[in-house]
């Protein structure tokens, strides 16, 4: 199959709006939503507005944004992926801070967990998340050299 080019979406935006920041990873909703993770600066301090989730559609349809960056509840620091569960969950892997932290599909923090270490359940840069046929959670623990697996 060959693909040809169609068209671009969003552009350079460190406030937000109808762009994106270092995006990092999409993923899509049941509707056909997207959700585009920002990386923002490679300052790994940097607090602002850049690290982000931004919802928009293909078309350029931009529904708003969520998270920060910051070490707190519902901010992100040196997020890496992004998956969305069956029940439209968001979920961001954030290498930074060694967690997966939750949303509700609106933007609304809901929980997260992770430590940094080896022992299972803990992670080392946690990079790419997905979601298998049977609902589990991947996580490729990067610099623990392992998947680990959890049970939706």
């Amino acid at each position: 199959m060959k693909l040809q080019y169609s068209h671009t979406v969003g552009f350079m935006s460190l406030q937000g709006g109808k762009g994106f920041a270092n995006p990092i990873d999409l993923e899509f909703d049941q509707d056909g939503i997207m959700y585009v993770l920002s990386r923002g600066s490679c300052d790994l301090e940097d607090e602002g507005p850049s690290k982000r989730v931004t919802k928009c559609t293909v078309d350029e349809q931009y529904l708003g944004q969520f998270s920060r960056g910051g070490t707190g509840d519902g901010e992100i620091m040196w997020p890496s992926s992004i998956a969305i569960d069956q029940h439209e969950n968001v979920y961001i892997s954030d290498e930074a801070l060694h967690r997966i932290s939750v949303f509700d599909k609106s933007g609304e923090f809901q929980f997260k967990w992770g430590l940094k270490g080896n022992k299972n359940g803990e992670f080392n840069r946690p990079s790419s998340i997905t979601f298998d046929d049977d609902s589990n959670l991947l996580v490729v623990d990067a610099l623990n050299n392992r998947i680990q697996k959890y049970k939706g």
